[in-house]
C-alpha cells in the first residue's frame, strides 16, 4: 500500500475499526513520519468534534419521539369530513384541471405547428418576392424552362431546324448585328482547315 492508501485508513484507525497489520502499520508512520502524524492529529480532532452530533442525528429515537411523531403524521393524513358541494367542486376542478393540463400542451404544440407553417409560407412569400424584385424572370416556371433550355446543345437544335427555319434564324441574327458590321458568311470545311493548317 502507498502512502495515500494509509491516509484512506486513518478515519477506520481513529475509530478503532482497522485490521491488526493495518493498525501496526499506521502506528508505525505516525510515530517516524511527521507530517502523517500531523494529518492524523488534524484528522483526529476533527472526528472527535463531530463523532457527537453524527451519532445523535443517526441515533435511534425515543418511543415517546416516535409515538408523538406518529400522531401528528396521523392528524395531517386523517381526512376530514367535507360538505357535499366541497366534493362536488373539487371533482369538478380535478375533472377539469387534470384535461386542462393536457389540453393546454396540446394547444401549445398545434400553436406552435401553426406559427412554423404560417411563419415559412411569410418567408417563402417574402424571398419569392425578393426573387422578382431582382430577376421579373425569376418565376419557378422561367427557372423550369431556362434549366431544360441549358440542358439543350445549340447544334441539336440547329440540326432540328428545316431550310426554311434556318434561313429565317440566320437572318434574324443578322438583322441583330450592329450596322458597320460586314455580312458574316458561313465557312466550309476546307476553309476551317485552312485556317487551322499554320497553328
Amino acid at each position: 500500500m502507498t502512502l495515500d492508501d494509509y491516509r484512506c485508513e486513518l478515519p477506520d484507525f481513529i475509530l478503532g475499526k482497522a485490521s491488526p497489520e493495518t493498525a501496526a502499520t499506521l502506528e508505525r508512520l505516525i510515530e517516524t513520519n511527521p507530517a502523517f502524524r500531523a494529518e492524523f492529529l488534524e484528522m483526529k480532532a476533527f472526528i472527535e468534534q463531530t463523532k457527537p452530533m453524527l451519532d445523535a442525528a443517526f441515533a435511534k429515537p425515543s418511543e415517546a419521539r416516535l409515538e408523538s411523531l406518529s400522531k401528528r403524521i396521523l392528524a395531517q393524513t386523517k381526512p376530514r369530513k367535507r360538505a357535499w358541494w366541497e366534493v362536488v367542486k373539487d371533482d369538478f376542478r380535478s375533472l377539469f384541471a387534470g384535461r386542462g393540463r393536457e389540453w393546454s400542451g396540446a394547444l401549445a404544440g398545434a400553436s406552435l405547428a401553426l406559427s412554423l407553417i404560417v411563419g415559412a409560407a411569410w418567408l417563402d412569400e417574402e424571398l419569392k418576392r425578393e426573387a422578382q424584385t431582382r430577376n421579373p424572370m425569376a418565376t419557378s416556371s422561367a427557372i423550369a424552362t431556362k434549366a431544360f433550355a441549358l440542358g439543350i446543345s445549340p447544334e441539336s437544335l440547329a440540326s432540328q431546324l428545316g431550310d426554311e427555319e434556318l434561313e429565317t434564324a440566320l437572318s434574324a441574327l443578322e438583322s441583330d448585328l450592329p450596322a458597320r458590321s460586314s455580312r458574316y458568311e458561313i465557312l466550309t470545311d476546307d476553309d476551317v482547315e485552312n485556317l487551322f493548317k499554320p497553328l
